[in-house]
């Protein structure tokens, strides 16, 4: 597969594979494997054997994992390396991604490699991510304080492999569940280990925000 060409292409990707990390055990059982995370302002972290990659699918990573080829680390570092840097181990940028990895990840059941960087953009700093969160992206009351938003949005999905897939689209979180009820309760309590001791505001949120969830529903069949 080629390796990104944009900085939207490691954002699809990255989102791709938050989706899809629930709903393909290879993708779960190779958490603790990952050498190199990678963290997206916006929209979550991510693999470099998976967002490096442009149009990586869950799919098309298990088709190339069991294949044992084609998912090549140095390629995508390599690529990935023109919008990153690796943040200094202990460094308050990289403890904060650290903990955005722990907590995609421990809902899994699974740990961060003892020997895995971590990354961000090298334009981002942790100073610009809590004055961005704080100031609403910009947006204000009538008051001239930060607007803070009083739910916390996510959307659940259907998979073909019989699992719902619920997604936090401001939050680094993904869970699933068997059925829509399952799925509701792993994610609400995915969201409270996510904000456990954070200063809510520092995320743009209001006290005891509520979890506002959208079910994503299939595509219409048209009959003859």
């Amino acid at each position: 597969m080629d390796t990104v060409q944009t900085f939207d292409d490691i954002s699809e990707s990255t989102r791709r594979w938050n989706a899809d990390l629930g709903a393909h055990q290879l993708l779960e059982d190779r958490l603790s494997t990952h050498k190199h995370f990678y963290y997206v302002p916006g929209v979550g972290i991510g693999p470099s054997k998976f967002i490096g990659y442009r149009g990586m699918t869950g799919e098309d990573y298990v088709a190339l994992a069991r294949a044992e080829r084609g998912l090549h680390g140095g390629d995508t570092e390599r690529a990935l390396k023109r919008w990153f840097v690796a943040l200094g181990i202990g460094s308050p940028e990289e403890r904060f991604v650290r903990r955005q990895v722990e907590r995609v990840l421990r809902p899994h059941g699974r740990r961060i490699n003892a020997g895995a960087r971590m990354h961000a953009p090298d334009w981002w700093s942790l100073r610009s991510e809590h004055a961005q969160k704080a100031d609403g992206i910009g947006s204000e009351s009538k008051s001239g304080k930060p607007h803070l938003q009083r739910t916390v949005k996510s959307v659940i999905r259907a998979t073909d492999g019989g699992v719902y897939v619920a997604e936090c689209l401001d939050l680094a979180v993904v869970t699933q569940g068997t059925t829509i009820d399952e799925t509701l309760a792993n994610l609400r309590e995915a969201v409270g280990l996510h904000l456990e001791g954070e200063d809510l505001s520092s995320f743009g949120l209001a006290p005891d925000p509520a979890i506002l969830v959208t079910m994503e529903l299939g595509p219409l069949s048209s009959s003859a």
